[in-house]
This record gives structure tokens, C-alpha cells and sequence, in this order.
């Protein structure tokens, strides 16, 4: 059995490898995979970054349990490695970012 034929490469019917087409659609899809994983990642931290700062989207003053809201439903979405320090951060509930979001945000809805 060729290299070829362990690649998972399938022969034209002359029984010839044309490796070339196969393998740049095995890559162009890869690359769109981690591309469409990218703008996941991205989005879920814009939207993330939006949620956690000191006045909400609709430009009310922010609460504690709705940043809290926003971390819990978009750690789910920050997938791979890449976001690991991120999501680690994030999990920990005395996180200096999340120690300094909350204490703003209630320092604020006290005063």
C-alpha cells in the first residue's frame, strides 16, 4: 500500500495519485476551521469585554450579577488553548480582573 493510500488520498480511475487538489482542499479546510474558530473566540471576547466594564451595552451603570451573567455564558465559548489563560482568569472568582470589575461596579451602585 503507497503513502498515498494511508493519507486517505483516493486515485483517479487511471489508478493515478493527483495528491496536489486533495491536499490543498484538506488545507484550504483547515484553515477555515481555525479561521471560523478565530471569530468565535473573538466575538465571545468582545462580547465579554463589553459585559464586565462599568456601564452596560444599553449605557445603564452596570451590575455585579450582570457581568457575572456575561463571564458565566461566554466562558463556555472561548474553546482551544489559545484562551486557556483567559478562561483559568476568568474561572477563579478573587481574579484581580474580576476582583477590580466588581468592586468598581459596586463601589458605583452604592454611592
Amino acid at each position: 500500500m503507497s503513502d498515498k493510500a494511508t493519507l486517505g488520498f483516493q486515485p483517479y480511475l487511471d489508478g493515478h495519485y493527483d495528491a496536489s487538489t486533495q491536499l490543498q482542499l484538506h488545507v484550504y479546510r483547515r484553515s477555515e476551521a481555525a479561521f471560523d474558530r478565530w471569530s468565535e473566540g473573538e466575538r465571545a471576547w468582545r462580547l465579554l469585554r463589553e459585559g464586565i466594564g462599568l456601564f452596560a451595552p444599553d449605557g445603564s451603570l452596570n451590575t455585579r450579577a450582570r457581568a457575572e451573567a456575561v463571564v458565566a455564558a461566554v466562558l463556555p465559548q472561548l474553546q482551544g488553548p489559545e484562551w486557556a489563560k483567559a478562561r483559568r482568569a476568568l474561572a477563579r472568582p478573587c481574579s484581580r480582573a474580576r476582583s477590580f470589575f466588581v468592586w468598581e461596579i459596586d463601589s458605583k451602585t452604592k454611592a
